[in-house]
């Protein structure tokens, strides 16, 4: 069935009050991949609401984005691993250079709203699925989740 949520600092799953102020559990992921030099990049959008064809959101859905650059190339996946924030567009990093390291909505006109910007933060890409832990520049700490193969 489906269920999604934003939790709000001081719920009980996802992790304590004392650790996040804002727990997301998404349930949608779209990966687009594309090859930047040496360097395999792979734009991963996790949302609470599903993509269309042109890779809008919906107007009532919240999205985050995460550039991550990997030196290992999968045509079917983003690669397994840990990757930290950095200005830096190299192999390994959650790349934050060009824009794509924010959260957003959409509007009744399918254009972004952008709620923030990361200041920090590690996403971890497993076979089962994406756990990041992002901190906004307004400090706020952010814990998201999308259980499941992060396929292309």
């Amino acid at each position: 069935s489906y269920e999604s949520r934003i939790k709000e600092y001081g719920d009980d799953d996802g992790g304590s009050s004392d650790e996040y102020d804002v727990v997301f559990v998404a349930d949608y992921i779209h990966i687009s991949y594309e090859k930047i030099g040496d360097v395999n990049t792979y734009l991963v959008k996790v949302g609470d609401k599903n993509f269309d064809s042109h890779e809008y959101g919906s107007e009532d859905g919240t999205y985050y984005v995460f550039d991550i650059y990997a030196s290992l190339y999968s045509s079917s996946k983003v690669p397994n691993g840990t990757y930290n924030l950095s200005s830096s567009a190299t192999a390994g990093t959650l790349y934050a250079g060009n824009g794509y390291y924010y959260k957003w909505t959409f509007n009744p006109f399918a254009h972004p709203n952008y709620l923030g910007y990361y200041a920090e933060g590690t996403v971890v890409v497993t076979a089962d699925g994406i756990d990041a832990v992002i901190t906004m520049e307004d400090r706020t700490k952010h814990h998201v989740t999308y259980n499941g193969r992060p396929s292309l």
